[in-house]
């Protein structure tokens, strides 16, 4: 009986490897699809295999998963924001600090249910509320805080790159 229990083994390592293919290939075909929302593939593949969820997540998946990044990176930022606040060296950059970590602030709560919405299939919603976010790092650099502006470029990034997997979703 010991073929069986190879065989098993066998039939188990091809299982796993066909869901592994899919997955990747429902990564690579989502990617693949967002070039005319001005997000490359290979910045849409680099980003989201950062997280192991995407080797296995369907489209939708992939959708929460770029709005979670999105939030991660606007909490880092807001982390920033109150340390620089810390450190002001005027009552104008202190301010203007202030009114960027606003605007971060509000927001982190608005992508928190956005990544909810969209694990919900609520997809239109968290479009929305990605359309919102996509103007905070513009909004702090013409506030003056050029600081962050690094990490609000790469908000910006991630942004667009959940937003657009919104409106794949949405189509």
């Amino acid at each position: 009986m010991r073929p069986s229990v190879s065989l098993y083994l066998l039939a188990l390592i091809f299982l796993f490897q066909i869901s592994t293919l899919s997955a990747s290939s429902t990564l690579k075909k989502v990617c693949n699809f967002l070039g005319g929302d001005y997000v490359t593939p290979k910045y849409c593949i680099n980003t989201l295999k950062t997280d192991p969820r995407s080797r296995s997540a369907d489209a939708q998946g992939l959708g929460v998963i770029a709005v979670q990044l999105t939030t991660t990176k606007a909490t880092v930022i807001k982390s920033k924001l109150e340390e620089l606040l810390k450190n002001a060296s005027s009552p104008h950059a202190d301010k203007a600090l202030e009114a960027c970590h606003q605007l971060y602030s509000d927001l982190i709560p608005s992508l928190k249910w956005a990544a909810n919405s969209m694990a919900s299939k609520l997809n239109r919603g968290a479009k929305a509320v990605l359309n919102v976010a996509i103007s905070v790092p513009a909004s702090c650099d013409e506030l003056g805080v050029q600081s962050i502006s690094k990490d609000g470029n790469a908000f910006s990034n991630l942004t667009n790159l959940a937003r657009a997997i919104a409106r794949y979703l949405v189509a």
